[in-house]
């Protein structure tokens, strides 16, 4: 079942020759999916995204994706039933046609595991921008190794926007999915030898950083927030290091309302000597920009530097 934290996953470790890995594949057609015959229409959503995990992951418990079916609702999605275990490893591919009715447009693809119960694990997920209408693209997803078992269901979920891991473009496209052309193409996990055991050692204690989300019935305004605190940390010269940081992402129906803010602070103390160094950052876009304001303060026993940078970039196709 999807979580956003594992202590232990259950599995095994491979060990295989570089041209082994993906030398294997199988592919999924849309002709023989549930959905054979449809043409999907799915536009942006500002949940769509909400429930992703974290870009880098690092051990905190909410690094991972949380059930994807309020992100698979919003989604123009593909499903294949499975009759036998399909062990996956290394880059899924997302073969899709599509039409668009924008200039530019967002094409994310997600790959999950549906359980008897409904339930949606991610899988993996990839992204890209395509600007012609009529175009037939392909995705290539973030690596994985993932065993989606008979009996559940293989589902390729697509929408044009992925907020806050993706920022949104400045117009709103509808994308008209044509199912029968689509398909998905999985690299599989090749035999290994029963004895192969890799030996690891006990993971170490997480702490626990918080996520969460809020809607704004009425406004239709979308807020997630993030705080993570790395607790004082002793380090080998007798010195103590401390980082936590507080980010919070808004979007709207309007791409343009989107912006982010993220405040860090780091302290590094050894004996009476201490020091703090904080920078707060805000984003936002309009329909040619992304415009960026970032303070920054550092101090030791009192203020040492204290200043504020603006700077503009050029969207160019983002």
């Amino acid at each position: 079942r999807p979580t956003e934290h594992l202590v232990h996953r259950p599995g095994r470790w491979l060990s295989c020759e570089p041209g082994e890995l993906e030398a294997e594949t199988i592919t999924f057609n849309g002709t023989t999916s549930r959905n054979a015959g449809e043409t999907c229409a799915v536009s942006r959503h500002p949940t769509q995204g909400m429930h992703a995990p974290v870009w880098c992951p690092e051990g905190s418990p909410d690094d991972f994706a949380r059930d994807q079916r309020h992100e698979d609702a919003v989604s123009a999605c593909i499903d294949w039933e499975l009759d036998a275990d399909v062990a996956v490893l290394g880059r899924p591919l997302a073969r899709i046609e599509l039409r668009v009715d924008e200039p530019r447009a967002q094409v994310i693809a997600r790959l999950c595991d549906v359980g008897p119960d409904g339930s949606s694990t991610l899988v993996s997920m990839g992204a890209l921008n395509t600007s012609t209408d009529g175009t037939s693209v392909t995705v290539s997803m973030r690596a994985t190794g993932y065993v989606v078992p008979a009996g559940h269901r293989l589902r390729l979920a697509l929408s044009p926007g992925y907020w806050p891991m993706l920022w949104p473009l400045p117009s709103i496209a509808t994308m008209q999915v044509l199912v029968d052309e689509c398909e998905v193409e999985l690299p599989i996990a090749p035999s290994v030898p029963p004895d192969s055991i890799v030996e690891a050692q006990p993971p170490a204690p997480v702490r626990r950083p918080r996520r969460w989300a809020e809607q704004a019935f009425g406004t239709g305004e979308v807020v997630m927030r993030r705080v993570t605190d790395s607790g004082v940390q002793h380090l080998d010269d007798d010195s103590t290091w401390r980082v936590g940081d507080r980010t919070s992402w808004s979007t709207t129906d309007d791409p343009l309302a989107s912006t982010t803010t993220t405040t860090v602070v780091m302290e590094r103390s050894r004996g009476e000597w201490s020091a703090r160094w904080e920078a707060a950052s805000t984003m936002t876009a309009d329909a040619e920009s992304f415009h960026v304001e970032v303070a920054v303060t550092a101090g030791a026993a009192g203020p040492i530097f204290d200043r504020t940078y603006r700077f503009t970039i050029p969207r160019d196709r983002t």
